[in-house]
């Protein structure tokens, strides 16, 4: 599921900037609701702190691109890392960045209809994250923000 938002006006003032990618597996009793909540809490705090990227949820698995300052991304996924709501998350790519590639996402303006239209999409593939290559998931991530 992806998100679009806006950037906050407190761009990268403090520091490098980067993006981070990781996945996840969705803790089995994660439902829609929960996600909305998460959204809507993430929309808030990640402008706030100046953060973009998109997340997708598959029904199984998480895949997200946080762009920000350093420290702030740092901080960020520290605290995902330690939610129970998902297990085995893993870093793909952690790279400075010239540019953001999601400028305009931060996980808000949830949209459902888009929700549902990607998720048969994606459950169609014989898709396992932790099998794929980070370019393969940059790319992957990519192609669903553009077509959003």
């Amino acid at each position: 599921m992806i998100k679009r938002g806006h950037m906050s006006e407190t761009a990268e003032t403090h520091g490098d900037l980067i993006s981070l990618y990781y996945i996840s597996t969705a803790d089995a009793s994660l439902d829609f609701s929960e996600i909305q909540s998460i959204l809507t809490l993430s929309a808030s705090n990640n402008q706030k702190r100046g953060i973009t990227g998109a997340l997708i949820y598959d029904g199984t698995f998480f895949m997200q691109c946080l762009e920000g300052e350093r420290r702030q991304i740092e901080a960020l996924y520290a605290h995902i890392k330690s939610d129970c709501r998902h297990h085995d998350v893993t870093v793909v790519v952690c790279d400075s960045l010239a540019a953001r590639r999601f400028e305009e996402w931060t996980m808000s303006d949830i949209s459902s209809g888009f929700y549902l239209h990607v998720l048969p999409i994606v459950k169609t593939l014989p898709f396992n994250p932790y099998n794929a290559q980070p370019e393969q998931l940059i790319a992957l991530v990519s192609a669903i923000v553009t077509m959003a």
